[in-house]
């Protein structure tokens, strides 16, 4: 199940682009003029044969590994970013981290060069689902059973990460991927490491200290304010992304900016009640997510690890003689399956084909769509601590 999966038919998909502050119709144009790339070889190792999705960073392809025959998902960052150190070490950070961690719940990179004419690119695996945002938005809330099944595949990818000494610092339903394998629909992996934060690294890094990186409705308190953070952000992160699973809107995500940064550290987590009164969010579950929110490290869940086993608590899961769970995981019941989504695709991306990234043509492309709560989803926020 944690293996690679290989598209088989329906819709293909990888690895969401990177958000930027790009427009709309840069996003467009990074598409039409990623034409050329098709059909080339890059370093003699990588053909591409179809664009699946564009970004404001960037755009991804189909490619295909000619020494050994395999299907890949390459990342090849926009010429305009050529020329940007943060655009680039982003690039090479992601290359590195995902292929330091190897983990089946974070996408896995394989590769990282330089093209001919100068564009990095990433070379991961090729992945058939959408991401997490994709499914929210169709969707909106989950049952709360299937929430804690993906955010469980989530807490596993991220403690084997925080066990690494890497922070991801970015958890959002844009940087999670529903990958559909035969026994799971649900088997979520973590993408874009590009802003991940090595732990006890020295040297240069990419943001300076004081400087406010991630996404606004998402961060922890400690992350909001420039302050030192370790794993502990992540889960808070991730437990805004259940609640808004489990509500279809994020706590905070109704307020302006600073009023939405100030709320992370001192305003209260709204009850599940006010907020979806007709989800019925089990008061044990809710009582999980307010622990994952507790605003000071040292009151929330300690680790992804107690966060897993609280969660295999709430799903019924009982530990045998041999430490092996009794229970199989959540499985969704038939009919709840994800519905094939249809789309135009991108230019040469052939019939059937759809891109994680939202397509620069769709609405919300580029950081241009509302978030659940009213606040860009996809906008990294860059602002002073």
């Amino acid at each position: 199940m944690g293996g690679t999966p290989e598209p088989a038919g329906g819709t293909d998909a990888t690895s969401a682009l990177p958000a930027s502050d790009a427009s709309a119709d840069e996003a467009a144009a990074a598409a039409a003029s990623g034409d050329a790339l098709v059909g080339q070889v890059l370093e003699g190792r990588y053909r591409i044969t179809a664009l699946i999705g564009a970004g404001g960073m960037g755009s991804v392809y189909r490619g295909e590994h000619l020494g050994i025959g395999k299907s890949v998902a390459v990342k090849v960052l926009h010429p305009r970013l050529g020329g940007s150190a943060e655009a680039g070490a982003r690039f090479q950070r992601e290359a590195f981290v995902g292929g330091r961690i190897g983990h089946p719940n974070c996408v896995a990179v394989s590769d990282f060069g330089v093209a001919a004419d100068g564009a990095f690119y990433l070379v991961m695996e090729l992945l058939q689902g959408e991401s997490l945002g994709e499914l929210i938005e169709r969707e909106g809330r989950l049952p709360w059973r299937r929430a804690l099944h993906v955010v469980r595949h989530v807490l596993r990818g991220l403690g084997h990460a925080h066990d690494h000494g890497v922070v991801h610092r970015d958890m959002k339903p844009d940087n999670i991927f529903l990958a559909h394998t035969e026994d799971d629909p649900d088997f979520a992996k973590i993408l874009d490491f590009g802003i991940a934060k090595l732990v006890g690294e020295g040297g240069a890094t990419i943001t300076q200290a004081g400087i406010t990186v991630g996404t606004p409705a998402y961060l922890s308190p400690e992350q909001a304010f420039g302050s030192e953070l370790d794993g502990r952000s992540d889960l808070y992160s991730l437990s805004v992304v259940l609640y808004e699973l489990l509500t279809g809107r994020t706590p905070f995500g109704d307020r302006d900016l600073l009023a939405m940064l100030t709320a992370h550290a001192v305003a209260d987590v709204p009850p599940m009640a006010e907020v979806a009164p007709d989800a019925g969010v089990p008061a044990p579950v809710e009582a999980l997510v307010r622990d994952g929110l507790a605003k000071t490290p040292a009151e929330r869940i300690g680790s992804a690890a107690e966060y897993v086993t609280r969660i295999d608590e709430l799903l019924g899961r009982v530990p045998t003689a041999s430490g092996v769970w009794a229970a199989p995981p959540y499985t969704p019941a038939p009919g709840t399956l994800h519905a094939v989504v249809t789309a135009t695709p991108a230019p040469g991306a052939g019939p059937g084909t759809l891109p994680a990234a939202r397509r620069a043509d769709q609405p919300g492309a580029s950081g241009g769509g509302a978030d659940r709560g009213g606040v860009a989803r996809s906008a990294r926020c860059t602002a002073a601590g």
